[in-house]
């Protein structure tokens, strides 16, 4: 059920946008107009688009891509994900492409310079410094573990269906073990709120 403000009819006067709420287009009487149907109709191209290979394992040339494709598109569901169930899969893999493409792309520069930065620094002071990266690397690879797609040279890193390569992914594989092979016997993480 919605939260907000109603009137004797039980029809919404305010909409509360961080109360929980079903999509409009799943009510019954919703009549759809011709921008809403656009927009659904180029979401589900979209998504058939990405998820039509045999493995859903994409390079960062083609992340990169894809995102440029549809950053429009997404722009515009997001404006309305909230109210719309019909662009909810679309809006959950562009966040998850991005997502690929961030830690690909970030994630192995900042692996690169921690690996670097490990004959610098002192033991512990690496460790301290790069406990958070370490984390969120952890978590991400920690994703492949729950996958039945055993294939080698692809990697699963977060709950979507998209894998990617893991030649790409090889700075932050390094330097996750590398952080495994030196942390202290007895090692507890802080714990971090990874997004």
């Amino acid at each position: 059920m919605a939260s907000g403000f109603f009137d004797k009819r039980g029809e919404h006067l305010y909409i509360n946008p961080f109360g929980p709420t079903r999509g409009h287009d799943e009510r019954p009487d919703f009549v759809p107009d011709a921008y809403y149907l656009q927009i659904k109709d180029l979401c589900n191209q979209a998504c058939f688009r990405v998820y039509f290979k045999d493995s859903i394992v994409y390079s960062l040339e083609e992340l990169t891509q894809f995102i440029d494709d549809y950053e429009d598109l997404f722009e515009h569901t997001e404006l309305f994900v909230r109210f719309y169930a019909a662009f909810e899969e679309f809006s959950h893999m562009y966040l998850a492409l991005c997502e690929n493409k961030v830690f690909i792309e970030d994630y192995g520069t900042l692996c690169k310079k921690a690996i670097m930065n490990f004959e610098r620094m002192e033991l512990l002071e690496w460790l301290n410094t790069y406990e958070r990266d370490y984390t969120a690397v952890r978590q991400k690879l920690e994703w492949h573990e729950t996958c039945d797609c055993k294939i080698e040279g692809i990697m699963k890193i977060n709950s979507s269906a998209l894998n990617v390569y893991t030649k790409e992914i090889e700075q932050q594989i390094a330097f996750f073990e590398l952080f495994n092979q030196h942390k202290p016997e007895g090692f507890v993480e802080t714990s971090f709120a990874i997004i």
